[in-house]
């Protein structure tokens, strides 16, 4: 799944890019909002219905399955910069049929690699107008990145091995409080 996600969503990320240097961001912020509560609505309408058997339902790992779980996750990630992983997982366990571990597993390898590729073509202004300039200087973005990384890398830990450690519907319910939130703040309401 990873080979098939990661390179389509590394393009996505930098088209949404180039998107965002060229549209208005409080729009784009507030739409992106009210997809991941459309997304905490589907999630829950999972989480009333009986749990599904993996065993039951083969993988799906189609190149088109996999192009479009990428496309939907770099697209809006290059355009506000942020949300990959709460498209990319229910996307791998939905449309791809993963299961949750491995779809959490595959898209955080899945952003690992896309998000560095998107925060540099940010910075370098890919698609950017002639003559403006970025907020942040690649220097002092480098300096931000090594100030939270340790910080990532200790909270990466931690939620892989909740994510181990919790059964499904408590990962699951964390993912839809994760969504819920994260939407309402994008969207102005908390």
């Amino acid at each position: 799944a990873l080979r098939g996600v990661a390179p389509v969503a590394t393009v996505a990320i930098v088209a949404g890019v180039v998107l965002s240097n060229q549209l208005d961001g409080p729009v784009l912020q507030r739409l992106f909002g009210c997809f991941m509560l459309l997304l905490a609505g589907r999630e829950i309408l999972t989480l009333l219905r009986p749990a599904r058997d993996h065993s039951a339902q083969p993988e799906r790992c189609t190149s088109w399955r996999l192009g479009t779980a990428g496309t939907a996750m770099g697209l809006p990630a290059g355009l506000l910069g942020v949300g990959g992983g709460l498209i990319l997982v229910p996307l791998l366990d939905r449309l791809v049929r993963l299961p949750l571990r491995q779809a959490i597993g595959t898209s955080s390898a899945v952003i690992l690699v896309s998000a560095g590729v998107g925060a540099v073509a940010k910075l370098a202004g890919v698609g950017a107008a002639t003559g403006t300039d970025g907020d942040v200087s690649m220097g002092t973005a480098l300096l931000l990145a090594t100030a939270l990384a340790p910080g990532g890398v200790l909270g990466a830990v931690v939620g892989a091995s909740l994510t181990h450690a919790l059964p499904e519907r408590a990962v699951r319910m964390a993912l839809l409080l994760l969504l819920i939130v994260a939407g309402a703040r994008m969207i102005g309401i908390a």
